[in-house]
């Protein structure tokens, strides 16, 4: 029986042939690397392939083009394994229609991105931001009162893996735990709320929602007004949650205590600069454990694809 063709097309240095070791014992496979690629340039190197393990960063775009010129090509691919959860980029309505397969990576940061997101919650919470600060201007350092997360109350929007696991930390530490979602679920230890609610009685609150139209800038001023106890808001979702300008009026009227975040949602915004935001770079998933967990699914994709078994199917 001949072994189907299968194409790595990634950025260099993100996946090795020691990764993908196991699915040579069922397909020919071939590596490609760039940093960037055009669509023509993809077209060109898949001829043959019946499915491709793509890497986002090198294309970050698959229009109606793509699929439509390889069923004008007669080109044999079946489906698509990518390396990121989110799939719009790739337009699975247009895979649909021609008939590509597309899988994606899920959960392979849930570990990496809660454990981030509560390391920035505890940096506001013991004010070691402003620590920070003191020693970045040479200034005398003096202990600052901060808080205990023990019994204070935390407010996750978004109860899906990375919102579940965040509150399975929180509970760890003694917290309440109250939770907001798109859709009737249940977590254990968390007490389903209202948004409103959420906002009016967390004392933290945490953003774990996908952008959607329904979601883009669901903290805003309405959201914020409603706050009692001043919360620090961590956002390692999407900058398109929060409205930017009713978050810093928040802030600079007390109704806020501080705001974490990712560099690219503020960087052209006041709220980059203000002692109360802490911003870092997009690294939140950035670990071994992480790295390793979205290669062995991106491999896996494959694996079972072949055996007729697809998973992660969008």
């Amino acid at each position: 029986m001949n072994k189907p063709n299968v194409m790595i097309v990634s950025i260099p240095g993100m996946i090795e042939p020691k990764d993908w070791k196991k699915l040579e014992e069922k397909a020919n496979v071939a590596y490609f690397e760039k940093n960037i690629l055009t669509i023509s340039e993809l077209l060109d190197l898949i001829k043959t392939a019946e499915y491709l393990m793509l890497n986002y960063d090198v294309i970050e775009n698959l229009p109606e083009e793509f699929y439509k010129e390889i069923k004008a090509r007669n080109y044999p691919l079946k489906g698509i394994s990518t390396d990121i959860t989110g799939m719009t980029w790739a337009h699975p309505e247009f895979a649909h229609q021609y008939g590509i397969t597309l899988m994606n990576t899920p959960n392979y940061s849930t570990v990496s991105v809660a454990e981030f997101a509560f390391t920035s919650l505890l940096l506001h919470a013991k004010k070691l931001n402003f620590i920070c600060n003191e020693i970045r201007e040479n200034n005398e350092l003096k202990p600052l009162k901060n808080d205990v997360l023990f019994n204070k109350t935390l407010g996750i929007i978004g109860l899906g893996a990375i919102g579940s696991r965040m509150a399975e930390l929180a509970l760890g530490f003694g917290m309440n735990v109250i939770g907001w979602n798109r859709t009737n679920k249940s977590v254990q230890g968390v007490e389903m709320k209202s948004l409103k609610d959420v906002f009016t009685e967390s004392d933290y609150v945490s953003l774990h929602l996908k952008t959607t139209p329904e979601t883009g800038n669901i903290v805003n001023k309405k959201m914020l007004d409603l706050t009692k106890k001043k919360p620090i808001i961590v956002n390692q979702a999407d900058g398109a949650l929060v409205n930017n300008d009713d978050m810093l009026d928040a802030i600079q009227s007390g109704k806020v205590a501080g705001y974490s975040t990712v560099i690219k949602a503020i960087k052209d915004h006041a709220l980059l600069n203000n002692p109360n935001v802490t911003a870092f770079p997009a690294q939140a998933w950035f670990t071994d454990h992480s790295l390793d967990l979205l290669k062995k699914i991106w491999v896996e994709n494959i694996f079972h694809a072949i055996d007729g078994e697809m998973q992660n199917v969008i």
